[in-house]
């Protein structure tokens, strides 16, 4: 990573809400209340409706890595999209709701339509040969397509950065997308045959954590997650978010020299993390209280 992309980073994050504000604005009265303390912030919700605000923060923030990141990062990001796309689409036409634009489009190296019409009428991808692959081979399932093309999802991840420094941070993201599917489905058995690609946490002791109830594994980083997922608490799933990106920080502020793409990507799931925070509590603000 350039010096000057880092150098822009960290500048760009001391502009993350702090935790005060956020103790702030899940104290405020209300929905207007909250929408007033966040006029105070670079958030326009002022000209726009809070999903649209919220979601044009977030395209800022993929226009921002297109420009400033590297190669390498470049390409994730707009592979992942692709893929993202991909489930989006996807998931429209098993349920009977087929989507004919993505709101508030963010385009890989493929046009939504372009996907869509792959999925929908079997024709060719011009520029991700790769998902244009794996489309075709989810087709030919007849049940659980859309967890097969997640996994390949991670899959085709893991490939483009196995040789890059970006490997073992990937890899981590994937242990944690892993640990989530078992967290999310309580533990299913049945979702162990789906898993496929793995970042440091085996296969088996994927197994293990299911079958076993096992709360230790050799990799120590994920033991209070692990002790997190099996206990009853009601605020289990805010402590398995928040042990998430604890796990990730951790990791990001391991290797801070001047190169290191930690920097960067450190800025990166800070932002998507604070907007992901943001939505929540606006959304309990606006329909549950």
């Amino acid at each position: 990573m350039s010096l000057y992309a880092n150098a822009v980073a960290s500048a760009k994050e001391k502009e993350i809400l702090d935790e005060s504000f956020f103790t702030e604005l899940e104290n405020s009265k209300d929905f207007s209340c909250a929408l007033k303390l966040l006029s105070t912030t670079n958030y326009d919700f002022i000209n726009r409706t809070v999903e649209n605000a919220l979601n044009f923060e977030e395209r800022k923030l993929f226009n921002f890595i297109l420009s400033e990141g590297d190669n390498i990062i470049k390409d994730l990001l707009k592979t992942t999209l692709d893929y993202d796309n991909a489930l989006y689409a996807l998931r429209g036409i098993l349920s009977g709701n087929v989507p004919n634009f993505m709101p508030d489009e963010m385009q890989g190296n493929e046009k939504f339509l372009d996907i869509l019409a792959k999925i929908k009428e079997g024709k060719k991808l011009n520029k991700n040969l790769t998902l244009d692959k794996d489309i075709g081979e989810v087709l030919t399932k007849t049940h659980q397509q859309l967890n097969f093309l997640y996994q390949k999802k991670l899959s085709v991840i893991k490939t483009m950065t196995q040789k890059s420094k970006l490997k073992n941070f990937v890899e981590l993201l994937i242990d944690l997308e892993n640990l989530s599917i078992l967290y999310n489905s309580n533990f299913d058995k049945d979702l162990l045959d789906m898993i496929e690609t793995v970042g440091t946490i085996s296969k088996r002791d994927l197994v293990g954590i299911v079958r076993e109830k096992k709360k230790k594994i050799k990799n120590t980083r994920f033991n209070t997650i692990l002790k997190v997922m099996k206990n009853n608490d009601s605020y289990r799933f805010n402590l398995f978010i928040k042990e998430k990106e604890k796990i990730i920080f951790d990791f990001l502020t391991g290797d801070n020299s001047v190169e290191s793409p930690n920097i960067f990507l450190k800025y990166v799931f800070k932002k998507l993390f604070e907007i992901k925070r943001l939505r929540l509590i606006l959304l309990q603000k606006k329909y549950l209280f």
